[in-house]
C-alpha cells in the first residue's frame, strides 16, 4: 500500500473515523450494504476483512455470526477496531507482500474500499487467492473506473495513474494516495490469479441515504460512484 501518505493520513484521521465512518453516508449506505450483500450468508464462516480501518466491516460480518480476522497496516486505526469488535482477531500488516496465514485459511474475504491504495494487484491477488478455500469467496469494493476517470484523471484513461488526493470529509484536511485503474485493469488481476468472475454490481444508495444525504443520493443514482465485484476460488 502506500504507506508513507496514506497510514499518516489515516493516523491523523482514526479518531474522527471510527466516530463518522459508522454512519457516514457513502460507507453506511452505499458501500457496506452493496458489499455486504454479496457477501451473502457467512454464519461460522472464517472470513478475512482487508483493510478493516476501525472495524466497521469486521461489526458487521461478526454481527451476523462470522468469525472475523481484520488486517490494517495502520495501527491507529486498529486500536479502534479492536475496541468495536473485541471478539474479533486484528492483525496489522500490509497487502503489498505475503500475507500472515496458512493456505486456505478463509472461507470469505472481504475487502471495502481498500483495494485502490495497492499499487501492484497481480501479487496481492496471488495472496488472497492462496489464504481462500477452495470454493471460497472473494469480495470487494472499489472506487469505479469511469466516475474516478471523469473526475481526476491526470493521463490517460488506460494508465494505472498515482493519484494524491486531498480528503476533508472526516474534519482534519490530509493528503490520500490512491491508484486510479481501468475497468481492464480491477477485472483482469484476479482471473490471473486463478478466481473465476461471479457478479458485478453497480450499486445505488440505500433509502437511508435519501434523508441523511439527499444531494449525493441523487448523483448516485445519476452515476455510480463505486464498483463491487464477487469472484469465486473454484479449487
Amino acid at each position: 500500500m502506500s504507506r508513507d501518505i496514506s497510514v499518516e493520513a489515516y493516523t491523523q484521521l482514526a479518531d474522527r473515523y471510527a466516530v463518522l465512518a459508522p454512519t457516514k453516508a457513502h460507507n453506511a449506505y452505499y458501500d457496506r450494504p452493496a458489499t455486504l450483500g454479496l457477501l451473502g450468508h457467512v454464519v461460522g464462516l472464517e472470513v478475512l476483512d482487508c483493510g478493516t480501518g476501525t472495524g466497521e466491516y469486521a461489526a458487521a460480518l461478526a454481527g451476523k455470526g462470522a468469525r472475523v480476522t481484520g488486517l490494517d497496516n495502520c495501527p491507529a486505526m486498529l486500536l479502534h477496531a479492536r475496541n468495536r469488535v473485541p471478539r474479533a482477531l486484528f492483525l496489522c500488516a500490509s497487502l503489498d507482500g505475503p500475507l500472515p496465514f496458512q493456505d486456505g485459511r478463509f472461507d470469505a474475504i472481504a475487502g471495502g474500499l481498500v483495494f485502490d491504495y495497492v499499487r501492484h494487484w497481480d501479487p496481492m491477488f496471488v495472496e488472497l487467492y492462496r489464504v481462500l478455500r477452495p470454493g471460497g469467496w472473494l469480495v470487494f469494493s472499489i472506487e469505479h473506473p469511469a466516475s474516478a476517470f471523469r473526475l481526476r484523471v491526470q493521463e490517460a484513461y488506460h494508465a494505472v495513474e498515482r493519484q494524491m488526493l486531498p480528503w476533508r470529509g472526516f474534519g482534519t484536511r490530509v493528503n490520500m494516495v490512491s491508484w486510479r485503474r481501468p475497468l481492464q485493469d480491477v477485472l483482469r488481476p484476479p482471473l490471473g490469479a486463478g478466481f473465476v468472475l461471479d457478479e458485478v454490481l453497480e450499486p445505488l444508495p440505500t433509502e437511508e441515504m435519501r434523508h441523511s444525504d439527499p444531494r449525493h443520493f441523487a448523483e448516485l443514482h445519476r452515476e455510480p460512484g463505486f464498483l463491487c465485484l464477487r469472484y469465486r476460488k473454484l479449487k
